[in-house]
């Protein structure tokens, strides 16, 4: 048994009139606990949704106006982004490599700074965040 379950029973046996909830059976039962989740779920899902598309719609913006630019390499003969090329006598190369493992850092860099953040809110107690000033 848990201490949680514990201090219940403790509880249940002190009255007949007491029927104690575990810490997590409370956390569920208090009103507003499901729209709470549901506004939760629906932001997070908002972000998922929006987060990308506006970052796509930045970067469909930025080719749209820099197309000029973005084209200027085809026209002086760059087959493709591997070959090197000069701009005002400085010698540019695309590295693949590089592309790769940096979008590759800044994924993994992502993904875990989303996971320590999810189990920070993950930590918080339930019926501390409900309470004013912890009290109870």
């Amino acid at each position: 048994m848990t201490a949680s379950v514990d201090s219940g029973e403790r509880n249940n046996a002190q009255s007949q009139d007491l029927d104690a909830f575990t810490k997590n059976d409370a956390a569920d039962e208090t009103p507003g606990v499901r729209q709470v989740q549901q506004s939760f779920f629906l932001i997070s899902l908002l972000y998922g949704l929006v987060a990308p598309c506006v970052t796509g719609l930045f970067f469909l913006i930025v080719t749209f106006q820099k197309s000029g630019v973005l084209t200027l390499p085809r026209a002086i003969g760059a087959l493709r982004p591997g070959v090197a090329t000069e701009s005002g006598g400085i010698p540019l190369r695309f590295e693949t490599t590089a592309v790769i493992f940096w979008a590759a850092a800044l994924l993994v860099l992502g993904a875990a700074s989303a996971l320590v953040s999810a189990r920070g809110a993950l930590a918080i107690d339930p019926i501390e965040a409900t309470t004013v000033g912890g009290n109870r």
